[in-house]
């Protein structure tokens, strides 16, 4: 190979790689927000990517409380629970009435088997917002965990009144009214939870009728125009 070609070839594969090196060195848009950052690591579902996404953000803004708590969540999926701890107490102390991060942290630690600590944790997280079904339903499984039926019936009871419709929460007081000696509650949160069972099948139903009724309707709706256009062309 002479000279002039191998000279040629070099400068072929050095202008090909250029542009990659710059790609990798490309400094952060300005449009790119820690909000935005923060909303792609919460998209997707590779976990590698969602910590690099979430840990941009938090360069980009240290005190961000929301990033904290969602890299928390991550730590936590991977089995990183005192990492996740770590994060948790960020966002408190950036944002201390932020109550998903108080949620997320007893999380953490129920996984960790420190069932009073995550008991502390979603009491703090009632005393800000009483409106958190997520709040209850965990504090429910954890006492029950405990042992503390009482306290259970309590969370389900607090459940229904935020959703009165909730099949599930009525069951599982039922149960939990059953092994308290208390039959009478038991059975008359199972009578809701089947007349709440016939009105959601009643609704899917009506659902459905509905569905099918409108794609009849745009079917008919086709024909007749195909109608007029067969009479409009003949």
């Amino acid at each position: 190979m002479s000279n002039s070609i191998f000279l040629r070839l070099l400068v072929v594969v050095f202008v090909g790689l250029t542009p990659i090196k710059a790609a990798a060195t490309d400094p952060v848009s300005s449009d790119e927000t820690p909000q935005w950052w923060l909303m792609r690591s919460m998209e997707t579902s590779q976990s590698d990517s969602a910590m690099y996404y979430v840990s941009t953000a938090i360069s980009l803004d240290p005190q961000y409380a929301e990033a904290y708590t969602q890299r928390g969540k991550i730590f936590g999926e991977q089995g990183l629970y005192k990492r996740a701890l770590k994060d948790f107490d960020k966002a408190i102390k950036y944002a201390p009435d932020f109550v998903n991060a108080y949620l997320e942290k007893a999380k953490a630690f129920q996984a960790l088997g420190q069932s009073r600590k995550a008991i502390k944790c979603l009491d703090k997280a009632l005393q800000l917002n009483l409106s958190v079904p997520e709040v209850f339903l965990l504090r429910s499984k954890i006492n029950f965990g405990m042992g503390d039926l009482q306290a259970v019936v309590h969370d389900y009871s607090a459940l229904i009144a935020l959703c009165p419709t909730s099949q599930k929460a009525y069951l599982q007081r039922a149960q939990i009214y059953y092994k308290l000696g208390e039959p009478e509650k038991g059975n008359f949160d199972s009578q809701m939870a089947r007349k709440i069972g016939k009105i959601d099948e009643v609704g899917h139903r009506f659902s459905r009728i509905a569905r099918d009724n409108a794609s009849l309707v745009s079917l008919l709706e086709i024909l007749n125009e195909g109608t007029k256009n067969m009479i409009v062309n003949n």
